[in-house]
């Protein structure tokens, strides 16, 4: 039996696995359709509405989504894990952006403050305009360590003096998540697998 190639094949089966890109998109309706949304303690008066696939918050919303309802796993490692996102604001929050947690609410931690008039949080990324989209990529691992079982959506503004102030958010992905979040699914790679095993048996039937 010709082992040399059948040992070729395991070696490509595990290099295919390991190299492929996993990413997670989040789709904003098919989560709002499924109640996924949850209002921050304490926290929330406004609210939020999703309209092709845009999530919208209003005047002071906080609203989280588990990580569970986007990704396989209940918690995720996001050490390797870059955030992409199309960000709008209609004005100036008090915080306008997008937090990774483990916590319905911690105001200090992990908030990626995109714009506002309080400096709480993450200031690396800024908006600059209003009413036009902003695209933003932020690798975690320059911010993070350990793993997070939420994502909140951020628009603080219990002290706007009566502005009506939105913040939206669209096109939000995750790629590159750690292996335990890997893409694709076991079934897909058990028939990439029976493949080439079956290539392989076939080679040897032909030389034997």
């Amino acid at each position: 039996m010709n082992f040399k190639f059948l040992k070729a094949a395991f070696t490509s089966l595990i290099i295919v696995s390991s190299s492929i890109a996993s990413a997670a998109v989040v789709d904003f309706s098919a989560l709002n359709e499924s109640d996924s949304f949850n209002a921050a303690t304490n926290q929330t008066v406004g609210s939020f509405s999703v309209i092709d696939d845009i999530l919208t918050l209003d005047h002071n919303s906080w609203f989280y989504i588990d990580v569970n309802d986007v990704i396989r796993d209940s918690s995720v490692d996001f050490s390797n894990t870059t955030l992409s996102f199309d960000f709008m604001a209609s004005g100036t929050p008090e915080i306008g952006g997008i937090q990774v947690s483990n916590s319905t609410r911690s105001r200090n931690t992990n908030i990626f403050n995109l714009v506002g008039t309080q400096g709480l949080g993450i200031n690396d990324f800024s908006y600059d305009t209003v009413n036009d989209w902003v695209h933003f990529d932020i690798d975690l691992s320059d911010f993070l360590t350990g793993t997070f079982s939420r994502i909140t959506f951020i628009n603080d503004c219990d002290n706007c003096a009566g502005l009506d102030v939105d913040v939206s958010f669209r096109n939000l992905t995750f790629t590159n998540l750690t292996e335990s979040t890997s893409i694709p699914e076991p079934s897909t790679l058990a028939i990439f697998a029976l493949g080439l095993f079956g290539f392989a048996a076939r080679k040897m039937n032909k030389k034997s």
